[in-house]
């Protein structure tokens, strides 16, 4: 992938981070904050992006897909994120990760 730089405005109205959006990135060397709009991040949407330094999830996502953040270090969770699907293996690395 050419992207080197990811930012989302404060403002934004995103809810929604398709499957495979950001998969394989590997130019960007910054951590990144989700908006608190967001609410569904689809499967394999960070897949493989090794050079993330980290991402900041938002209270109100509801949805994460499997293998999203597959390849990343450090997630952060809002305190209430309430996941309504949320694999095993998903909760393995989510706990290895924080």
């Amino acid at each position: 992938s050419n992207l080197t730089e990811f930012t989302v405005s404060e403002n934004s109205a995103l809810k929604t981070i398709g499957n495979s959006a950001f998969s394989g990135i590997s130019n960007v060397s910054s951590s990144i904050k989700l908006p608190e709009t967001l609410t569904y991040i689809g499967d394999e949407a960070f897949y493989g992006a090794y050079s993330l330094l980290g991402i900041n999830v938002p209270s109100k996502l509801e949805y994460l897909g499997n293998d999203a953040f597959n390849g990343l270090t450090s997630a952060n969770f809002g305190e209430e994120v309430v996941l309504k699907h949320l694999s095993m293996l998903e909760v393995m690395l989510l706990l290895e990760m924080n």
